[in-house]
């Protein structure tokens, strides 16, 4: 079951900050809302703290997951390469949502296209080293 959402009551909104897969293998994201929140986070100490928090969690679970062999059901990133991968992972995930926000009809294929290439590229996917 997919975690609860904020169903925007204003039109050509999408869903905010649901992390549920959509049927095309997209997430629906995050919307400006989700920017809104982090600029908030920038004049509220409650706020920031929240979101630091949950970054630091995001930061452990991410690089857990890399570190994790691949017969345990992980990436097998060498331990000394983990943190620079996971870094990676996180800029292409927040460019992402900003990139909804300035072009909110991008098209799919395109986009499949750009993630195929940036997420290889910080999973080490056909890398030399």
């Amino acid at each position: 079951k997919p975690p609860a959402t904020y169903d925007d009551p204003r039109p050509n909104r999408t869903k905010f900050m649901n992390a549920a897969p959509t049927g095309d293998g997209f997430f629906t994201g995050y919307t400006d809302e989700g920017i809104e929140i982090a600029a908030e986070a920038s004049r509220d100490p409650l706020i920031a703290e929240a979101m630091q928090e949950l970054d630091r969690t995001l930061q452990t679970r991410i690089q857990r997951w890399l570190a994790t062999p691949v017969s345990e059901g992980g990436v097998g990133v060498p331990k000394e390469e983990v943190p620079a991968r996971a870094l990676a992972l996180r800029l292409v995930i927040d460019g992402l949502k900003m990139r909804q926000a300035h072009e909110p009809d991008l098209d799919r294929d395109v986009l499949r296209q750009a993630l195929r290439i940036a997420v290889d590229g910080a999973m080490g996917v056909g890398a030399s080293g």
